[in-house]
């Protein structure tokens, strides 16, 4: 099995292939297709940021057959060699199991949420109308379900709901004694309660009334 361990040129980035040019295409196009799996991939993501021109620089051929596993412990080598993990944009090494991918994948994270955040954020802003359409259909799907869970969290956490709206009221008391008045009937009510007593029969037929003594005025 022959195959090729290469660095891309102008960053640390170390991979393994058999064939140098179809894997800077697909480089290229996991890079700048936003429909690839491998779109949002931390070195991509770098690569549109600083707009690197993708390309391959060869640091070794190997001609010998070899099992799969030796091209792994080779990779790794110049990995470690580059120190490229550390100290750039290889994100995991080659060996791992799924308990120690999780673990490096959580460190990962960690390490740049910054600027996951920040490409999460703009990535939201660029596509609001997309996401809030998703959202939309999401909720008409599933709105007997979030009903449903929203009753059993209230019911789990009813102490919780009891305390946040103490605090609420105690922090807004102030504010619910002043008294505005209503532009249909001209009645003295509390400002938070205004859209509530707009509807009530009371505005209702208040409001009719200053109508008709408006217009035997007329």
């Amino acid at each position: 099995m022959v195959f090729y361990i290469y660095k891309m040129k102008s960053i640390n980035y170390i991979g393994s292939t058999h064939d140098i040019k179809q894997r800077t295409q697909q480089h290229k196009k996991n890079c700048w297709n936003k429909n690839s799996k491998a779109y949002n991939y931390f070195v991509y993501q770098h690569i549109r940021k600083k707009n690197i021109d993708i390309e391959l620089e060869i640091l070794g051929v190997y001609k010998r057959e070899c099992v799969y596993r030796i091209k792994l412990l080779v990779e790794q080598y110049y990995i470690n060699l580059h120190d490229s993990v550390n100290n750039g944009l290889n994100t995991i090494n080659t060996f791992r199991n799924e308990k120690n991918k999780n673990i490096y994948e959580k460190e990962w994270r960690e390490k740049n949420r910054d600027y996951l955040l920040k490409e999460k954020k703009k990535d939201y802003i660029k596509n609001k109308e997309h996401y809030n359409k998703l959202k939309k259909i999401w909720y008409e799907n599933n709105k007997e379900k979030v009903k449903k869970y929203a009753k059993q969290y209230q019911q789990q956490n009813r102490e919780k709901y009891n305390e946040m709206s103490r605090k609420s009221y105690q922090k807004n008391k102030h504010k619910r004694s002043i008294k505005i008045k209503c532009p249909k009937c001209n009645c003295l009510i509390r400002k938070d309660g205004l859209k509530t007593h707009q509807k009530s029969k009371k505005c209702k037929t208040m409001a009719l009334k200053c109508s008709d003594v408006f217009i035997s005025k007329i």
